[in-house]
């Protein structure tokens, strides 16, 4: 995260406000793409970990080698409309300074090939997931940091055009990072190994579950990326830029969440393959909670000195960008609770009325919100409109675990929505007042403010918003831990 932060400064310097903007945009575009990209990668998870939990290595094997021709497929229909329609719409549509089209059009074409790239890596990482080889990815997590840092700072030392460098540097990284996870996935398991398979009935299985979750992710997607469209149209590059520093905030912050979701999302999935319905319900009341809790920490202390630390942090920046991050954090708060839910919803598979539902909530962001801009709304309300729909798209997922498994709303709002209230009114208060306490205008009293916030809402999380038994798990946790540690350095003297 802190290399992160530091990475988007740097970019943000050396390219300037505007392009710092144009690339977000561009960047967003081809996101619209990218939903394709995600979509697959929780299809194909959900699926080979099914396979995993029965122990079928050779199922696996078949299903990865299945995805690899699906996705060459894929890649192919993307690239088609990429450099036709996607090219038809940034050079025509969409407002750009005259005098940086030429790299636009780099811009974009480098991002195209990005795509495909991350594409082919997903069949690797969901084999990955699915095994729950979870130490690589915290390996290649501090790996690739280092090299977009790297990059990034290498920037300042080419002459040529600095957004078009920027973009061949990232798609450089995104290279190496193919090559890492596909030296790893082969040598970690004989599963990740491509053989000619073809099965119609498998095929057209996995074709219909990524189908309809494909039409949610287009309208996620369409929520996400085509709000930067919208506001690009009616306002410019300049709250553009505003949007991706924000962006970037919320994707440091919330990265914690989602690697630490991604630990449990095959361990729901195998227990859902098991018919063991109350030991994945067990993990998503465990996940939600936990998951929230970890974002809470960060969350709340930003709120209150968010404006010093982004001063300090960019120097420059646009109007907005503080609002514009601070209710994207609220909507990460809400992602937080919800993303359990959305996997043991994909893990109980015929998603079809799900994928529906959702669909039609997040897609009415983007009417709502191009009516508010174009009645000259302030673009914070852009991000209202996306935290409310956000919600409600929360409740539609419980609602529908409540019809499917008979999910007790109940049991959910004792295990965790009424903890999480509780602690976050109480962080709330406590950290109110250190800001009434505390000068936030000066670096002692930010640092001695987030110190005292962090520990305080944590005596709330471990006294008020854990049960016995999840406190008793915490203690022995750490207590094991600390024997291998010692036992580790025993051994080394």
């Amino acid at each position: 995260m802190s290399i992160s932060l530091f990475t988007s400064r740097v970019v943000l310097n050396t390219l300037g406000i505007d392009d710092f903007g144009i690339y977000g945009v561009v960047g967003g575009v081809v996101a619209l793409f990218h939903v394709i990209n995600g979509t697959l990668r929780n299809a194909v998870t959900r699926f080979i970990t099914f396979e995993v939990g029965k122990g079928a290595v050779e199922s696996v094997n078949r299903i990865f080698s299945l995805t690899i021709l699906i996705y060459l497929f894929v890649i192919i229909v993307v690239l088609i409309l990429g450099e036709t329609i996607g090219l038809w719409f940034i050079s025509t549509q969409m407002n750009f300074p005259e005098s940086r089209m030429t790299a636009i059009f780099w811009v974009y074409q480098i991002s195209l090939i990005i795509f495909c790239i991350d594409m082919i890596k997903v069949p690797l990482e969901s084999i990955i997931i699915s095994y729950e080889k979870f130490n690589f990815f915290s390996i290649l997590g501090v790996v690739e940091s280092i090299l977009y840092l790297m990059a990034t700072l290498g920037l300042t030392s080419f002459g040529a055009d600095k957004l078009i460098t920027y973009s061949f540097l990232m798609l450089m990284v995104s290279f190496v990072s193919l090559l890492l996870f596909y030296k790893y996935s082969i040598k970690t398991t004989t599963a990740a190994r491509y053989i000619f398979f073809w099965s119609k009935e498998q095929a057209l299985e996995l074709i219909s579950f990524i189908g309809w979750s494909l039409l949610s992710s287009v309208a996620i997607i369409g929520s996400n990326q085509g709000v930067n469209i919208i506001i690009n149209i009616f306002l410019g590059v300049t709250v553009n830029a505003a949007v991706a520093i924000a962006n970037q905030v919320n994707s440091a912050v919330f990265r914690f969440v989602t690697n630490f979701q991604t630990v449990f999302t095959p361990q729901i999935t195998k227990s859902v393959a098991k018919d063991d319905i109350e030991e994945a319900l067990s993990l998503v009341y465990l996940t939600s909670k936990l998951s929230y809790y970890l974002l809470m920490l960060f969350v709340i202390p930003l709120f209150f000195c968010l404006p010093f630390l982004i001063s300090k942090w960019l120097i420059i920046f646009p109007e907005h960008t503080i609002e514009f991050a601070k209710i994207i954090l609220l909507f990460s708060l809400i992602d937080s609770l919800a993303g359990p839910l959305y996997v043991t919803a994909l893990a109980l598979g015929k998603v079809k009325p799900y994928q529906l539902g959702l669909s039609l909530i997040v897609f009415l962001n983007l009417p709502i919100i191009y009516l508010l801009l174009s009645f000259g709304f302030s673009p914070v309300w852009v991000f209202i409109v996306k935290v409310i729909f956000n919600f409600v798209a929360y409740i539609f997922r419980i609602l529908y675990l409540r019809f499917r498994i008979n999910f007790s709303i109940r049991d959910y709002a004792a295990n965790v929505a009424f903890p999480v209230t509780v602690v976050t009114i109480a962080s709330i208060f406590l950290t109110f007042f250190f800001s009434i306490a505390l000068n936030l205008h000066e670096w002692n009293g930010v640092i001695l403010f987030i110190l005292a916030s962090c520990l305080a809402t944590s005596i709330v999380i471990f006294l008020g918003g854990t049960k016995k038994s999840e406190r008793e798990f915490i203690f022995q946790f750490f207590k094991l831990n600390l024997k291998k540690s010692k036992y580790l350095i025993l051994k080394k003297h």
